[in-house]
């Protein structure tokens, strides 16, 4: 009884974590691809603005106080930590882009169609995801 017990239960477990999704995620529209992207580049350019500023306080304090013997690293430091938060913000820039873009290319319209009803044509009008190829 215990082997029958224990192997449904490896069973139920194993159909359910390997099964598919009933509830998928709900796509995103152009609105929340747009809001992304803003947000994205406004990330970015923080940033950027961020690392430019790091950057330039490093070179300063390097420039003012030439150590020869090598003691003062908080401006190299400051240099080189402003340089990576300059190329942290470049995928940003780019994701920002593509998702602009695909904001640009979906758009939801409302089409007429013309069906048969009853023996006549009838033209209605139907809700319809547009999507713009640029070739």
């Amino acid at each position: 009884m215990k082997k029958i017990f224990v192997f449904t239960m490896l069973f139920i477990t194993a159909t359910a974590t390997f099964s598919q999704q009933i509830y998928s995620s709900p796509t995103l529209t152009k609105q929340d691809y747009l809001k992304k992207s803003r947000h994205q580049r406004s990330a970015a350019a923080l940033l950027i603005s961020t690392g430019l500023l790091c950057a330039g306080l490093g070179t300063l304090a390097v420039a003012i106080n030439p150590d020869s013997d090598g003691h003062d690293s908080g401006g190299v430091f400051f240099m080189v930590t402003g340089f990576a938060v300059i190329g942290s913000s470049i995928p940003l820039f780019i994701a920002s882009s593509k998702n602009k873009k695909k904001a640009a290319s979906l758009s939801i319209n409302i089409e007429p169609v013309s069906h048969i009803c009853k023996s006549s044509l009838v033209f209605s009008k139907i809700p319809s995801l547009t999507v713009k190829i640029n070739l």
